[in-house]
């Protein structure tokens, strides 16, 4: 097997990841009745083409757009968009570990990496912490090369790809704070007087500039969405500061113990990154330190700065967090390669890299069996689109444009509605500014509110904010239809989904 490591690295890799994009393409559209929330909500911020969108910067949306373009109606080619984010970045960081470990463990050190919670169970949701896989893999590794050979080349590259992680999500500035901190090391620190470290940064502003614009014309409402999220106000100080961050920081050790495990088959750990050969403490030492930087430093940065501000951090904002993962422990700890080691390291890697989709599926199929309710990937989607899309027709005899509502209801009528309609998030204008108030008026639209278990369907109307003023101005165009009953795709019976509905009519039409 050491041979076979040795002489055929691109052949694993390559089978790897077309299996991982293959399994985790097939295995979610098999299951998931409807998309989750995230992939939902990004379709329909990327239906509309922006520089931003209210809560998140505008690159995971516009993939979503274009992922969804193949077939409008269908949810595959997000689960393909996914798997490929995930496979792309496995690919950046094999070419990373070449120019760290000999070839076999170069290969091993990404073989691991299906050991990590994030890049299996979770992958099948595309959001903006998977976009930054890919984009934070290529980054490091450009970054890489860049310090190394001082090419201009790599530099610009590597800051146009800092510019596009940041249109990914602001999370990003925690893998920059440490790559400029490594560049005030001492082998790093006389790059300054080249012109690389500028010439990355000019390329990201110019990449960047654009959303920079639109933040400052949307008054930065994705800095207030975001500061907001994880905002710890409400906690006791020593919760914010202390209890929040180490949770954070045990969730993401949680997230390895796969990986630990499947690097404990190979043999006893053994720290070997010294280095004893002639000549190489030069090289050894810049490794080291880009690995603990750009490898540790970003987590290290996440926990400090939780620390420091009191926010509460989401376990899933880890995700591009751990890439470095497999490489920092095959460089440090790495044992001695045998045949017998790589053979446990086979079990327990098919074993887990098959576990994590069986459990996949396993739970979707399950869990209403054993917590008695539906999970948002079950709603019947399709159906409510259809149902809604059809009285609009039966009504009018046109496509329908425009729906109002929350973005999981709302969200579900304009993706599988065959009209593919833009929505206007929670009827708020400013979340949605695609939409204006004269093309309400002259489309008409649907507009959907759930109806919760204890309201009173016939005057749950009455509270919903959206509303009241097309109540006001265009009462005698808008008519409140019967509730809808939305069933959960389940193995077992759960209560359905109640919808309220209205239809205000075009202007034409009124």
């Amino acid at each position: 097997m050491i041979t076979f490591l040795t002489r055929h690295p691109f052949g694993v890799l390559l089978a790897m990841t077309v299996l991982h994009v293959l399994l985790w393409t097939l295995v979610p559209s098999l299951v998931n009745p409807s998309l989750p929330l995230d992939v939902i909500e990004g379709l329909n911020w990327g239906r509309s083409w922006q520089w931003g969108y209210y809560k998140h910067p505008p690159l995971s949306p516009w993939l979503m757009d274009m992922a969804s373009a193949i077939d409008r109606t269908a949810d595959w080619p997000l689960y393909l968009l996914s798997g490929l984010s995930v496979a792309a970045a496995f690919w950046a960081l094999w070419l990373l570990a070449r120019d760290f470990l000999p070839e076999p463990w170069a290969i091993m050190s990404v073989l691991l990496l299906p050991g990590i919670y994030y890049y299996n169970f979770t992958s099948p949701e595309f959001n903006a912490n998977l976009v930054l896989l890919p984009l934070w893999a290529w980054t490091m590794l450009l970054f890489w090369r860049a310090i190394r050979r001082d090419n201009l080349s790599h530099w610009a590259l590597a800051g146009g790809l800092a510019g596009l992680c940041m249109l990914g999500k602001y999370f990003s500035i925690f893998l920059f704070v440490p790559m400029v901190a490594l560049l005030l090391t001492s082998p790093y620190r006389p790059l300054w007087r080249r012109p690389g470290p500028y010439l990355a940064l000019l390329a990201s502003l110019l990449v960047f500039a654009p959303h920079l614009q639109w933040m400052a014309a949307a008054d930065f409402v994705t800095v207030s969405y975001g500061l907001n999220r994880s905002n710890g106000a409400e906690l006791p100080w020593w919760q914010a500061h202390l209890i929040a961050p180490m949770k954070f920081f045990a969730t993401q050790i949680m997230a390895v113990l796969p990986l630990a495990l499947l690097f404990l088959c190979l043999g006893r750990p053994r720290p070997i990154f010294l280095g004893k050969a002639k000549g190489a403490e030069t090289a050894v030492k810049e490794q080291g330190l880009f690995l603990l930087f750009v490898g540790l430093g970003p987590l290290l940065a996440v926990v400090g700065f939780a620390a420091c501000g009191g926010f509460q951090l989401r376990a899933m904002w880890g995700t591009p967090l751990l890439l470095l993962t497999g490489l920092m422990v095959c460089w440090w700890l790495r044992p001695k390669l045998s045949e017998q080691g790589l053979r446990r390291f086979a079990a327990g890697w098919i074993f887990v890299f098959l576990l994590a989709p069986a459990a996949y599926a396993a739970m979707t199929y399950w869990s209403p069996a054993l917590t008695g309710e539906g999970k948002r990937v079950h709603l019947a989607g399709r159906t409510l689109a259809e149902m809604v899309t059809a009285q609009w027709h039966a009504a009018f005899h046109r496509p329908l444009t425009i729906v109002v509502g929350d973005p999981w209801g709302a969200g579900n009528v304009a993706h599988y509605s065959p009209d593919q309609p833009m929505i206007l998030i929670d009827g708020r204008f400013k979340y949605s500014p695609w939409i204006s108030p004269k093309m309400i008026v002259a489309e008409g639209a649907v507009f959907l509110w759930p109806i919760r278990p204890w309201q009173d369907p016939e005057k749950a109307s009455n509270r919903v904010p959206y509303l009241k003023g097309i109540r006001k101005n265009r009462a005698s165009c808008l008519k409140i239809q019967p509730p809808i009953q939305v069933p959960y795709q389940t193995n077992v019976p759960v209560r359905e989904h109640l919808y309220g509905w209205a239809i205000l009519a075009p202007k034409d039409a009124c």
